[in-house]
């Protein structure tokens, strides 16, 4: 039986600071990483809401809430958004990494227009083995994974999916993004 709710179990905040060549990676919740190397914060498929649907308040609710909330993260140099499903693509959180900053906001292709018309600036869109150089020696290169994308009924596999492999401060990081059926 599913349950209803799970609470939080409480851990020490995430390391403000990290050494050179190390990495912290934090899970925050379902697909959301906070990751901090000694230069640069990366976030993954942020998705706050308390919902996996339209609007951030339809579709399944969340068992867990997020560990950490969105407020108390340190603003992202990198925000890495896997595909279209509502658990990995939520607007108002995007909307709220943007706050403040200009991350580069790292995407499959065709999400590139849905991201503008959030207002999101930086948006780059990559195909399977592309690579973005976003400068300082920091690159991330778009790799393929087993899954689809979708928002509606009516748009199955009409923007690309994919796994990312990023490159910075010396570390070589890899996010499989969602690996649906392997």
């Amino acid at each position: 039986v599913w349950p209803e709710a799970v609470p939080l179990t409480s851990y020490p905040p995430p390391p403000a600071q990290v050494s050179p060549g190390a990495i912290a990676a934090t899970f925050v919740g379902h697909s959301t990483f906070l990751l901090r190397t000694p230069n640069t914060v990366i976030l993954t498929d942020p998705m706050f809401a308390t919902h996996a649907g339209p609007f951030g308040r339809l579709g399944p609710r969340r068992v867990r809430p997020p560990a950490l909330s969105l407020d108390s993260l340190p603003i992202p140099d990198i925000v890495l958004l896997s595909h279209n499903h509502y658990d990995h693509l939520q607007p108002s959180s995007l909307r709220r990494c943007a706050q403040g900053a200009e991350p580069h906001f790292i995407t499959p292709l065709g999400l590139g227009p849905f991201l503008r018309r959030l207002t999101l600036q930086n948006v780059i869109e990559l195909d399977w083995w592309e690579a973005a150089d976003l400068g300082d020696g920091r690159s991330v290169t778009c790799v393929p994974a087993q899954h689809f994308s979708a928002r509606t009924p009516w748009d199955k596999n009409r923007t690309l999916w994919c796994g990312f492999v990023v490159q910075v401060d010396g570390v070589t990081i890899f996010f499989t993004g969602d690996s649906g059926y392997s």
